[in-house]
């Protein structure tokens, strides 16, 4: 890993999250599996949301950061996806992010998520879609 880069200490999908009024974030089900539906017609996309919890720990003079999320598709094909900042408070401390997230899948199969900053890439997350009729 490049030098002074935060380390990842989660970065996963979930069913769902609670924000807790210490600021402390209770995770239900972790998921590497998300079923769809209905599925998009030929050439058409689906928005489909997920859940999705992110986990920093600092290294000595990490302060603000921007970290960008990229969605590779099952066919190979990269884009942007979401961007945020987070603050670093330096030792051991780290930010923790919890935040829905809108996927536009065209087809199914294995998304991979980068999670990145300052252009380099620190995670990947997959993601299984799966299209099922309700």
């Amino acid at each position: 890993m490049a030098s002074n880069m935060p380390y990842v200490q989660v970065a996963a999908f979930c069913e769902r999250f609670t924000v807790k009024p210490n600021r402390g974030i209770t995770i239900t089900k972790l998921i590497d599996t998300l079923f769809a539906w209905p599925a998009p017609a030929k050439g058409q996309f689906v928005i489909t949301p997920v859940s999705a919890v992110f986990g920093f720990k600092s290294q000595p003079g990490l302060s603000k950061r921007t970290v960008r999320l990229f969605i590779n598709t099952p066919s190979g094909i990269r884009r942007p996806l979401l961007t945020f900042d987070v603050n670093f408070a330096g030792n051991e401390k780290g930010p923790i992010a919890a935040m829905r997230m809108d996927l536009p899948v065209r087809e199914e199969g294995v998304y991979w998520i980068d999670v990145t900053t300052g252009g380099v890439t620190l995670t990947r997350m997959p993601l299984r879609v799966v299209f099922q009729e309700p």
